[in-house]
């Protein structure tokens, strides 16, 4: 396995139970659309960034792991870990400011 897809099954629980919401036509019938709508869209940004930011992000902000935690599984330094959220935050923001379809 090459080292740029060690991760790749990383945060898979987080992402998950994030597409499952996002998707199911059934998540919830009674919260209003557009909350499931905005799960939907964040799903679909999600999947837009690189998978590195998208790992570091789900494991870090969804599954509230440290940064010492993400950079172990990803097999990098947490300077790196801070570096992957920072941009793909960045990017999740202007995706959103510049109403890219997603």
């Amino acid at each position: 396995m090459s080292a740029g897809r060690r991760h790749a099954n990383v945060g898979t629980d987080a992402w998950s139970a994030l597409t499952t919401t996002a998707t199911s036509p059934t998540a919830h019938p009674i919260r209003p659309t557009s909350c499931q709508e905005r799960a939907a869209a964040l799903y679909r940004a999600l999947e837009r960034l690189r998978e590195r930011e998208r790992d570091a992000i789900l494991l870090r902000i969804l599954e509230g792991r440290s940064t010492a935690e993400v950079a172990r599984m990803l097999a990098v330094k947490e300077v790196s870990v801070r570096s992957l959220i920072h941009r793909g935050l960045k990017k999740l923001r202007l995706m959103d400011r510049l109403g890219v379809e997603t």
